[in-house]
């Protein structure tokens, strides 16, 4: 017992501290990755530029009414965007009394966003080809276009510290000779540069407009920031990353010792499903600073804001140093474009990662009969669940396909499998507007909705929720069964130990512990450890029940968490 005691102490430190240690790697690493993706000062900055170039509404239109980017229903309302709405937004020259404005300010969106380099547009257009000449009305449509290989055409860049009446000028004359709006586009790319120094933001805005080939018009559009300040003028980040970097290191030094300990006794280092989460948690914590990194190198470089401050000097003429300045455009917008893929994927990754550790930190928890109630409850749904599973996807699926063929070619929620997916689960949590799918067809649009209702709503969502409370049921009473003798070890422990609830950090246990391993004391009678320690046989007496406590309490945490992962074992096999 007292050898068993002893070699165990270890796993009872980690047992403990584990779940503090996740729970602290979480809370910094959290931090860190807010102070490195700064959204308190990107949504500001965000929502200035989404208020000013991605405008919508429903507004009732009139002659004085200004076409709006989600209103664009036609290639015939792209120009009248452009000109009645994109231009004055984006080439701003006065204020909004009239008045000219510094030559600093000019080219600012929504007062405080610089356009960086030039605004880009990009035609993408489908090259013509014969049509199908088995089609039986072939000789009434003469040609086609290949949509599925649109070609690019050379980008236009326009200079935002041009008057806003020479850029509209340069959109008749585009409309006029059909060069950038022709029934060949497929799509239209508006990609705007900004900096916002108030935020100290970079920021790039893409707006696509997309042309079906049924005439329908499909308007896009996605912001990406990027701070240039790594730290966002919070002195504390550093620390944050140093925090996090230390709490990384220890966890890896855990599962290594871990691992040591099984090969020490020759055992085998098997992966279980926490080994693979705590290890794919340290991958995207890693894998999110090594993109932190290379953002952070990107966007110091000099290079770049030479050319933007190079840009943007009144002594730069742009008229007259034509290639220069595009060659200064095409590199400023391909580092941003870049900036931009590395800040998204640096999110994704934060997100990973915090999800996995929320998971660790809920698997460190398992060894205790009642703070596991929620990762206990879903090991034992999974049994029940996967053939559950099983049958709610296959009658998912059949209502996606038949709403999908009922109603895709009327409402833009059914148009295409992934969206009817979508549409369909929504519609589950009540984040669905019968009326879309009614003024198709009222009769069959009355069954089909009420049938998918029916069976995956009242009787199949009822079903999952039944599994679960059945599996929390059952697990509560077995939690209940497995706490009174736990809490009453730890209450035997923490009579003869005290608060501390760690006899091994007393002199004697250690003692004890040294002396029985070293088989140099093989009768553990409370008599011959008094001789053999020089201790009163009351002290000999309190080091065996310290060692018996602490010994139940190891036995209970160690039959607790096999069951679980014997739970696990079971349904995996199964």
């Amino acid at each position: 017992d007292v050898v068993e005691a002893y070699e165990s102490r270890g796993e009872f430190q980690s047992v403990f501290l584990t779940p503090l240690v996740y729970v602290l790697f979480f809370t910094f690493f959290a931090s860190a990755a807010l102070t490195h993706v700064p959204i308190e000062t990107m949504f500001p900055s965000q929502n200035g530029l989404m208020a000013a170039l991605v405008t919508s509404g429903s507004d009732t239109l009139t002659a004085d009414s200004k076409m709006k980017f989600k209103n664009i229903q036609s290639q015939a309302d792209v120009f009248p965007w452009f000109i009645d709405t994109f231009v004055p937004s984006v080439f701003v020259t006065t204020d909004y009394n009239n008045v000219s404005i510094p030559v600093d300010q000019v080219g600012r969106i929504a007062a405080f966003q610089k356009v960086v380099g030039a605004v880009e547009i990009k035609a993408y257009v489908a090259p013509k080809i014969p049509c199908d000449v088995s089609a039986s009305l072939s000789p009434i449509y003469k040609s086609c276009h290949d949509w599925a290989n649109a070609e690019q055409e050379t980008p236009w860049y326009l200079n935002p510290k041009s008057p806003a009446q020479e850029i509209i000028d340069w959109f008749q004359e585009v409309k006029a000779n059909h060069t950038l709006v022709s029934d060949a586009n497929t799509a239209l790319h508006i990609n705007v540069a900004t900096y916002n120094g108030e935020l100290n933001l970079l920021c790039i805005t893409a707006l696509q407009i997309k042309f079906q080939p049924g005439g329908y018009v499909d308007t896009r559009s996605k912001m990406t920031s990027m701070p240039l300040d790594p730290y966002g003028n919070d002195p504390s980040g550093g620390l944050m990353d140093l925090i996090t970097g230390m709490f990384f290191l220890t966890t890896v030094g855990m599962d290594y010792r871990k691992i040591a300990r099984h090969r020490k006794q020759k055992k085998a280092v098997v992966w279980t499903k926490w080994r693979m989460v705590t290890w794919m948690s340290l991958a995207s914590v890693l894998t999110f600073y090594v993109f932190w990194i290379i953002l952070s190198v990107l966007v110091a470089q000099a290079q770049l804001k030479n050319e933007i401050i190079a840009m943007e000097n009144p002594a730069f003429d742009f008229e007259h140093n034509t290639a220069l300045a595009i060659v200064y455009f095409i590199d400023i917008m391909d580092r941003m474009k870049t900036m931009g893929t590395i800040m998204i994927i640096l999110r994704l990754s934060a997100m990973a990662a915090m999800c996995l550790l929320m998971f660790r930190i809920l698997g460190s928890l398992r060894f205790h009969p009642g703070l596991n109630v929620v990762m206990a409850t879903l090991t034992k749904s999974l049994r029940s669940l996967a053939p559950f599973f099983f049958v709610f996807v296959v009658c998912l699926s059949a209502f996606v396909m038949s709403g999908c063929l009922l109603f895709g070619d009327s409402t833009k929620a059914f148009s295409t499998i992934g969206m009817s997916y979508v549409t369909v689960v929504n519609m589950l949590f009540g984040q669905f507007n019968p009326d879309m799918v009614l003024d198709v067809n009222y009769y069959t649009a009355v069954v089909w909705y009420w049938s998918a209702m029916v069976v995956l709503s009242l009787v199949l969502f009822n079903m999952l929720l039944a599994i679960v409370i059945e599996s929390f049921q059952k697990v509560h009473n077995s939690s209940d069964k497995r706490t009174a003798p736990y809490m009453a070890a730890i209450s035997e422990l923490l009579r003869v130990e005290g608060l501390w609830l760690w006899p091994w950090s007393r002199r004697d246990m250690i003692r004890l512990g040294r002396a029985v391993h070293a088989d140099e004391l093989r009768d553990v009678s409370a008599a011959a450890i008094a001789k053999h320690l020089a201790l009163s046989d009351d002290q000999a007496r309190l080091l065996l029940a310290k060692v018996r406590a602490f010994k139940r309490v190891r036995q209970l945490e160690h039959h607790i968490s096999s069951n679980q992962e014997f739970v696990f074992m079971t349904i995996t096999c199964n």
